[in-house]
């Protein structure tokens, strides 16, 4: 049982339960609890690295610096760093114009050394040195060298990358996939990606084999997420979510929606962001100057946003539940450095 008498996390139940069990095993069996363990230990190590059962942290800021916060608005990380991204199982801060990756703990696990980095997903990070692009590995190696001048993201161990104006798609040992054939492409999700051959070609969604999907077009194409894609489908420049087979769910009049994560996406209503669910269905109306996408319960939303040149902005945000409930709150504007 956790704190407050709360059942704890699967893993972490099924840790205990082993852990018992090892201790019970008779001691004529001494050789097979000690190979058990050993492995078990391995276990207990890679699900500790990965994060694995852990919640996420949300970026705040305070007098300019920032911090983080739990899903529950108790500030875990005291606002310190010049600018912060969402934690996954690693966060991005950046101090001193250079970026670095924190533990949990507020720990420098990497000291400061590119211009940009993104956190880990499944064990690689995106980084940016001297206007290149690569990749590292949780020891902080680099493990896809730093030389594309355009990157996505790895989703389903494939990522688009891009060479001057060309992009094509790499696997996670740096391999081509596809070499650099497209003028424009997003990396795979739900078995699909979003590639254009030329500027004045329509986007289309192509399989893993580069064969194309389906038949229909578009004007503009978003990755799919949560089996659903925000598009502007040709000829009628509908604005509608389509799902695999290239059918459309939902259409909107405005807005077309962003991702969806946790089941709800961000739109734009006559300049303020709001939430739809898959059906299109508005569930937080319009309200906020921008808001971000949902991360294990919890989204960004912006009260007041003001540019004040070099990077620099005046900005009010909290973060919401999934019915629109705040659950922290900046007190007052600050002016803050934001790297989006």
């Amino acid at each position: 049982m956790g704190e407050n008498g709360k059942s704890g996390s699967p893993i972490g139940n099924g840790l205990l339960c082993i852990s018992t069990w090892l201790l019970h095993v008779p001691t004529s069996r001494f050789w097979m609890r000690t190979t058990f363990l050993s492995r078990f230990a391995v276990l207990c190590f890679v699900l500790v690295v990965s994060g694995c059962g852990k919640k996420s942290l949300y970026p705040i800021v305070a007098d300019g610096q920032w911090g983080y916060i739990d899903g529950e608005g108790t500030v875990v990380i005291q606002p310190q760093f010049d600018f912060a991204k969402p934690f996954r199982t690693i966060g991005a801060v950046r101090r001193g114009g250079s970026w670095g990756f924190l533990d949990r703990s507020g720990h420098l696990v990497m000291k400061p050394e590119y211009d940009e980095i993104w956190s880990f997903d499944r064990g690689l990070a995106h980084v940016v040195k001297n206007n290149k692009h690569g990749f590292l590995n949780r020891f902080g190696e680099v493990v896809i060298p730093l030389q594309f001048d355009g990157v996505d993201e790895f989703a389903e161990d494939l990522c688009a990358v891009r060479i001057d104006m060309n992009w094509g798609f790499i696997n996670r040992k740096g391999e081509y996939v596809f070499d650099l054939q497209f003028e424009d492409a997003r990396s795979f999700s739900d078995g699909l990606a979003p590639v254009r051959q030329s500027r004045t070609a329509p986007w289309i969604y192509i399989e893993r084999d580069g064969t194309q999907a389906f038949e229909t077009t578009f004007s503009r194409a978003r990755r799919f997420s949560e089996e659903l894609a925000s598009v502007i489908a040709l000829p009628d420049m509908k604005i509608c979510c389509i799902d695999r087979k290239g059918g459309i769910v939902f259409e909107r009049e405005e807005g077309r929606p962003g991702d969806f994560h946790d089941g709800l996406a961000v739109f734009y209503s006559e300049g303020a962001a709001g939430y739809c669910d898959r059906i299109g269905k508005v569930i937080i109306e319009p309200q906020f100057a921008r808001a971000d996408d949902f991360q294990d319960g919890r989204a960004r939303v912006f009260r007041a946003l003001k540019f004040e040149g070099k990077g620099r902005y005046t900005v009010q945000f909290g973060y919401i539940d999934r019915n629109g409930q705040m659950v922290w709150e900046m007190e007052r504007p600050s002016e803050c450095t934001m790297d989006w």
